[in-house]
């Protein structure tokens, strides 16, 4: 693989992680404001992190996820954060398809893939896996 794209891929997902960790830390902080009813934070929410898969995301029903579903992490547990989660390989499966594993040890160990699909003229994550020790194999996660 090409050194530039493995540098777009890599910066890709970078870029996706912090949007999505700042989003987990804008969650927690609409949260908090009681004012709003749980509707409303809800719909917040779900705008805000809608506008990051516009971007990064390939475009598919995604029922049991986000954008569909709300979900997110706290402060020291969060569910994307790049000083936790570091890139240890990119692989290109095809010519529209490329996997990038991860490994993470806090708050758990976790090795994880992200996978890009070459659609519409760019590169966008598609789906996301987490490898089961117990099962030994990887299962599909929501992004």
């Amino acid at each position: 693989m090409e050194t530039e794209l493995k540098e777009t891929i890599q910066n890709l997902l970078l870029q996706f992680m912090q949007n999505m960790h700042e989003w987990e830390v804008m969650c927690n902080d609409i949260a908090k404001q009681n004012e709003l009813s749980f509707e409303e934070q809800f719909n917040k929410q779900k705008e805000l992190v809608s506008k990051i898969f516009l971007n990064y995301c390939t475009s598919r029903e995604r029922k049991n996820s986000r954008p569909t579903t709300i979900s997110y992490g706290n402060e020291g547990s969060y569910e994307y954060d790049i000083d936790e989660e570091k890139i240890t390989d990119i692989v290109e499966e095809g010519k529209d398809r490329i996997v990038v594993h991860t490994y993470r040890e806090v708050p758990m160990q976790e090795k994880k893939q992200y996978i890009f699909l070459f659609k519409k003229g760019k590169w966008l994550l598609d789906s996301k896996k987490r490898y089961s020790s117990w099962k030994q194999k990887w299962l599909s996660v929501s992004l």
